[in-house]
């Protein structure tokens, strides 16, 4: 029996086959808890955290002191619409594969099965890319703000902001003079003193972090500051160590310090992607975490919540999809092309109140919070 390629069922279990683009920020600090809805609106709950009261002294005829639960707040959101295409034509088909031998027997028929896992993993990556980008603002800004693509494929679509805080934003600091090297051997620069500011702030909020995140400017600052080399050519005191090493996706672990009694990995993340000018159809290459950005994290903070995704079939009816990836194909007999589609509805979020604190730019005292 011959199997239909384009079935629901056929395209969702290529899907699971593929294998995923790895990312650093997505799965580093939001791949631990995904959760998808029926619905297209998605439900995000989330807590101040653990609860830090002190039990009270009491005498023994007063009994025990009730103490309060703690509450947990509700955001009700809307996804953004991520849908992308690969068109399929005849051409493609009777055109040999990239690799190919020139003496190929293979059949159109078997080019398509071949282009149809191709290009659902071409798309499933661009996704995940987008995933990617909006995890980065997320904790660059706790919010992020995703413009979509207007009807006519220009700039004039809609924005959907999805913010976590209500006046103050918490998951933000900024600088009261800028991030620089120490001015001797014997004095920290303002990048260390700053950083233990904030991770000072970080723990009276009962936040912790155990990693340190900065942009390739911020990095290059941190290897030539005179003051850290001679803290570190130390043999009576353990402080930490840097050891530059290339990861993978654009990131390299610089090291470990510690910061006034913490200590923290010390990542500089330089991955890129491509975006397109929608009015000079040009790509350009763009950084996903700005030069001179700083943040302060720990992994498994964050999750990625995906709404469900409508769409009309082959069967000419309206179907509900829930996952993390929906695909879809629509074939034009007229013109003889197919069309496959994967459409994706995440939207990231902390697992509580704040858990890290960012600066766009660390390197320049005007920020904005």
């Amino acid at each position: 029996m011959a199997y239909d390629i384009y079935s629901p069922e056929y395209m969702l279990a290529a899907i699971k086959e593929m294998r995923p683009e790895y990312t650093f920020i997505r799965d580093r600090y939001f791949a631990h808890d995904t959760s998808t809805f029926k619905t297209e609106k998605v439900f995000v709950d989330y807590d101040d955290g653990a609860g830090r009261i002190l039990a009270p002294y009491v005498l023994p005829a007063v009994g025990p002191v009730p103490l309060t639960r703690d509450g947990y707040e509700t955001r009700e959101l809307i996804p953004p619409y991520i849908s992308v295409s690969m068109p399929l034509t005849i051409t493609n088909l009777v055109t040999r594969l990239a690799g190919e031998s020139i003496v190929s027997t293979m059949t159109p028929e078997q080019r398509e099965r071949h282009y149809l896992i191709s290009d659902m993993d071409t798309l499933d990556h661009a996704i995940t890319r987008r995933e990617e980008w909006m995890c980065v603002n997320t904790m660059l800004d706790n919010a992020c703000t995703m413009h979509h693509i207007g009807n006519n494929g220009d700039d004039t679509g809609k924005d959907l902001i999805a913010q976590y805080y209500d006046d103050e934003n918490p998951g933000v600091f900024t600088v009261d003079e800028p991030w620089d090297v120490g001015k001797d051997e014997y004095t920290p620069g303002t990048w260390y003193t700053g950083t233990c500011d904030v991770l000072s702030d970080m723990r009276k909020a009962g936040r912790d972090a155990t990693e340190m995140v900065v942009g390739s400017e911020v990095a290059q600052m941190i290897l030539t500051d005179p003051w850290a080399w001679k803290m570190l050519d130390n043999r009576r005191a353990q402080l930490g160590e840097i050891d530059p090493r290339w990861q993978s996706a654009g990131v390299t672990r610089l090291g470990n310090l510690n910061f006034g009694g913490k200590n923290l990995d010390i990542f500089c993340y330089e991955g890129t992607y491509e975006e397109r000018d929608v009015k000079t159809r040009k790509l350009t290459s763009v950084d996903y975490f700005p030069s001179t950005a700083a943040m302060l994290a720990a992994p498994g903070t964050g999750k990625l919540l995906y709404g469900a995704v409508n769409q009309m079939e082959r069967d000419e009816m309206f179907h509900t999809r829930t996952g993390t990836r929906v695909p879809k194909y629509t074939a034009d007999v007229k013109h003889n092309t197919k069309e496959t589609m994967l459409t994706s509805r995440p939207i990231a979020a902390p697992i509580y109140k704040s858990p890290w604190r960012a600066c766009r730019d660390v390197l320049n005292a005007t920020t904005t919070g």
